[in-house]
């Protein structure tokens, strides 16, 4: 009885032995390994006091990465950031040991820079960001972009590292291959299919805008002038230079008279063109210039005391005009803007017209405009 008794304590024992000596092996395992890894130095580099730097720095530290902040010239207020931005900093990250993440002083534009490899010298661009700073949702998927693109590159490495010491192989440097630049137009960076899934969006491109406005039209044909409401699109194809459509709707007609007779005109008019900005934003005077082209359809009324009947006419014309003003924006999402524009018409082909209509029709005009913009 007490033979058996000891044997059943002794497999008890030996049993728990063995559950200790699983726990101990899965605490001091590869997690416990994880946990000591030495941290992966990120070089940040971005003027003094950026706030877009300050939530990148944050987010880097919160994730474990070891952050080293190196400042660069603060651009002049109100002034475009210099071209050889790119070759700057890239200069300047060619002296960090690890990876660099700059950010441009206008908060446009983030750029992830890695140490060459023997097959590929010189500093990578692993990836670029282009997002719009007044967004504060778009700031934080782009923080997070970085922090999840350095994790999966950190990763990739260290399986790399294994698998070579596993084949007693040096490890090499990482693949530039797999760092290659993304353009503008894609700037989300792609990394291995095991983490596309939690990889966060981020904003693309800047804003379209919408946007109306009053215009009031005086003629070198004579007359009285007359007035516009003009409905407005922005598709933007960089910081400073957009596509933009337009639709005038008539409000006044102009009132011109020839002899006896009295020639009322409604103008509709549609065009299209581009606009250059001389500063590009977060700047809030924006002043610009642009060239559009169109066509024009004018409705007129001619009514003689000699006549019992009122005459009409539709004349339509092809435009020509140069465009001129200044925008201002009020908050991240609102602009007023005041314009000139000079437009010369040329005649078309038309059902019935009289001189009057021709001269109107094809006279060399000045639109003024007053309106508001909206971004989207």
């Amino acid at each position: 009885m007490n033979a058996r008794r000891w044997r059943g304590q002794g497999r008890t024992l030996r049993l728990s032995v063995l559950v200790l000596g699983g726990a101990v092996a899965l605490t001091t395992g590869p997690g416990r390994a994880h946990a000591q890894r030495t941290p992966v130095e990120v070089a940040v580099m971005a003027p003094e006091g950026l706030r877009l730097a300050d939530e990148v720095r944050r987010e880097l530290e919160i994730s474990g990465f070891a952050v080293t902040v190196v400042a660069t010239p603060v651009p002049a207020a109100g002034h475009e950031v210099r071209p050889d931005w790119s070759e700057r900093i890239r200069a300047l990250a060619a002296s960090q040991p690890g990876r660099t993440v700059a950010v441009r002083g206008d908060e446009r534009q983030i750029v992830l820079l890695s140490p060459g490899s023997a097959t590929a010298p010189g500093v990578q661009t692993s990836f670029e960001l282009q997002l719009s700073p007044e967004e504060r949702s778009a700031r934080r998927r782009a923080c997070l972009t970085v922090v999840e693109y350095l994790r999966v590159l950190a990763e990739s490495a260290d399986r790399a590292a294994v698998k070579q010491a596993a084949e007693d192989r040096p490890p090499p440097a990482v693949q530039a291959t797999a760092e290659k630049s993304t353009s503008a137009s894609d700037p989300v960076p792609v990394p291995p299919p095991s983490a596309q899934d939690d990889r966060p969006r981020v904003f693309r491109g800047l804003p379209w805008t919408m946007g109306v406005g009053t215009t009031l039209d005086l003629s070198s044909s004579g007359g009285q002038p007359a007035g516009h409401l003009q409905f407005m699109w922005y598709f933007p194809f960089g910081p400073r230079v957009s596509l933009r459509a337009r639709v005038a709707w008539p409000v006044v007609g102009a009132d011109l008279h020839v002899g006896d007779t009295e020639i009322r005109m409604w103008t509709f008019g549609a065009a299209v063109g581009l606009q250059y900005t001389f500063i590009e934003p977060p700047a809030r005077w924006r002043p610009f210039v642009g060239l559009a082209i169109g066509n024009r359809i004018a409705l007129s009324e001619a009514v003689s005391p000699f006549t019992p009947q009122s005459r009409t006419a539709i004349t339509a014309s092809a435009t020509v005009g140069l465009e001129l003003g200044v925008r201002y924006a009020v908050s991240p999402r609102m602009q007023l803007f005041v314009e000139l524009e000079g437009t010369r018409g040329w005649l078309g082909p038309t059902a019935t017209e009289t001189s009057a209509e021709e001269d109107l029709a094809s006279a060399i005009a000045l639109h003024t405009s007053l309106g508001v913009l909206f971004d989207y």
